[in-house]
This record gives C-alpha cells, sequence and structure tokens, in this order.
C-alpha cells in the first residue's frame, strides 16, 4: 500500500539543496539556522555568515562560533562570538551546568 503524503518522508534541507530544489533556508534539527546560496547551492549555518560578516572575513578551520546565551536562533553579532571547538564545548557544559543539566 502506498504511503500517504503526510506520512512521507520530508527531505532535508541539505538533500532538498542537492537536488537543486528551490530551499533557500530553514533550521537543523538543533535549531541552527541554514542558509543556502542560490548561486553555489553550498548550505552554510546563519550564525558563520553573521560572524564573518562581523570579522570581515572567512572563518578558519580550526574556528567555531558560540552563540553567548545559549540561543541557536539568536544570530545578532553581539551574542556571537569566534571560539576554538574545545573553547566552544566548554563554554556550552558551563551554560548547561547553570541550567541544571545537560543538553544535546
Amino acid at each position: 500500500m502506498p504511503a500517504k503524503k503526510a506520512d512521507a518522508k520530508k527531505p532535508s534541507a541539505g538533500e532538498t539543496a542537492a537536488k537543486g530544489g528551490k530551499w533557500s533556508g530553514g533550521k537543523t534539527k538543533k535549531g541552527y539556522g541554514s542558509v543556502r546560496d542560490p548561486k553555489t547551492g553550498k548550505v552554510t549555518y546563519a550564525h558563520r555568515l553573521a560572524a564573518e560578516k562581523k570579522l570581515g572575513r572567512k572563518l578558519r578551520s580550526d574556528e567555531t562560533v558560540d552563540h553567548k546565551n545559549g540561543n541557536y536562533t539568536d544570530n545578532r553579532p553581539s551574542n556571537l562570538r569566534v571560539v576554538s571547538r574545545a573553547e566552544n564545548t566548554r563554554l556550552r557544559h558551563q551554560r548547561d551546568k547553570k541550567k541544571g543539566g545537560a543538553k544535546n
């Protein structure tokens, strides 16, 4: 029996972009905003684009972006800071401790 439309798996943002779909942005499962470049089709996190604009340069591969307030949808330049992956993990654990538990 064919699957009902409501039961059909919705393609992920990456799948849609890879297939040349009209998807232009959305959120990941963790809540990060993402944007697809219409010229290249490359999907990039919105917070990385905002940090690059704030810095005036591309992020290096050893740099990551921390959301100071822990809200992944808050991409205001004042809420973003560029840190190492280790520092980002430490800061996230620190925030989770204050909230009273770890989050994935």
